[in-house]
């Protein structure tokens, strides 16, 4: 089962744009939490290194997983197949805040729209 399989049982709202799909998941503590999620961490490792132009091996898995665990909200932008990018925020309900936590999207697939879809979904 790819990666964005298993993840579709966790989607909230999803946003279609051409063959990109935006997914919100909202629990993403315990998504993201469980063993059976440790190769999604390894993927959006991989899309966080190769959207800054690092080897995989630079960027830290726990890094990786506090953008995507230590937040109110995940989004993954995916193909149906491949995970493309992600970003997540903080909401801060009390003063009104949203804190955007991270945002990376895959090299080649930059220059498409997709961060945009990725912000327009917060």
């Amino acid at each position: 089962m790819s990666n964005v399989k298993f993840l579709e049982q966790f989607y909230g709202e999803m946003n279609q744009l051409g063959d990109v799909s935006i997914a919100t998941i909202d629990q993403a503590r315990e998504i993201f939490g469980r063993s059976e999620a440790d190769p999604i961490i390894i993927e959006l490792r991989d899309v966080a290194a190769d959207a800054f132009g690092v080897e995989a091996e630079l960027k830290s898995i726990d890094g990786i997983r506090d953008h995507v665990m230590n937040v109110d909200s995940c989004f993954l932008a995916h193909d149906g197949q491949n995970l493309l990018g992600f970003a997540s925020v903080r909401i801060f309900s009390e003063f009104d805040l949203c804190y955007l936590h991270g945002v990376a999207v895959k090299n080649m697939d930059q220059q498409k729209g997709i961060g945009i879809q990725l912000l327009d979904a917060l």
